[in-house]
């Protein structure tokens, strides 16, 4: 269990260039008003992304 664990901390590792950093950080300061609607937004990005694995692994199953 600790090992299945282990991998999957590293498949969700991610590494952004510099120049993508920027365009995320502009697009950031363009769309949204404030810092939290930043957090927000992410925190839904990932929910959604870790719901889709999380059905494509049950789904292999």
């Amino acid at each position: 269990m600790a090992n299945q664990t282990k991998s999957q901390t590293k498949q969700t590792h991610l590494t952004l260039s510099d120049e993508q950093k920027d365009w995320i950080r502009e697009y950031g300061k363009r769309t949204f008003r404030s810092d939290s609607d930043v957090i927000r937004y992410a925190i839904a990005l990932l929910r959604k992304w870790v719901d889709g694995k999380n059905k494509d692994e049950t789904e292999s199953s």
